[in-house]
């Protein structure tokens, strides 16, 4: 059944989303007035800045992009999920997607969709029961390959994204088998 967002309430009944979009924004307007530098995820190089440049974006429409992936995908899970199972998945996506690209990526990397690429697999799996919503979170999965393979995009930043969500997916179902024996 379809719940309506009290936007007033945004940040307590989505607490996890709330703060991810936060520092997305903040990220975005401290490198704009000149108090940050750029984060990004260079090639075979594990540091900080392979962390932070997935809440950077560089743009203002790479942020909107990816807000849109932020807030849809975190009220989806996060509703569904609870807070802090839905931030453990985030942060199981996103150090698995850093991962990946420190090992595979031959080229810089930011932004959010890798991660948020991640999630929507995890989405699609937990939902692949209902068909209109896994025909709808399939339908993103392709937009987001798709925007993956635009020049300027990071296609190995959005491959490493949907394989954490399979592998974050693979170690939920086996926890949940173990669980049952």
């Amino acid at each position: 059944m379809f719940q309506p967002i009290d936007w007033s309430r945004f940040p307590q009944d989505f607490p996890a989303t709330f703060v991810i979009s936060t520092v997305c924004i903040l990220m975005f307007l401290a490198y704009h007035l000149g108090l940050m530098a750029p984060q990004i995820s260079l090639p075979g190089i594990l540091s900080v800045g392979a962390y932070t440049a997935h809440f950077f974006h560089a743009s203002p429409l790479h942020l909107l992009s990816n807000m849109i992936i932020i807030i849809f995908m975190g009220v989806l899970l996060e509703r569904h999920l609870g807070w802090w199972r839905y931030t453990l998945l985030v942060l199981l996506v996103w150090n698995l997607t850093v991962l990946g690209l420190f090992l595979v990526n031959p080229y810089p990397a930011l932004g959010f969709s890798g991660i948020g690429l991640g999630l929507m697999v995890l989405a699609y799996f937990y939902w692949q029961d209902v068909p209109q919503n896994a025909q709808m979170l399939g339908v993103l999965i392709v937009i987001n390959i798709l925007f993956g393979l635009m020049p300027g995009v990071s296609w190995h930043g959005h491959l490493m994204g949907a394989i954490s969500g399979v592998i974050v997916y693979g170690i939920i179902r086996l926890a949940q088998i173990g669980q049952k024996h």
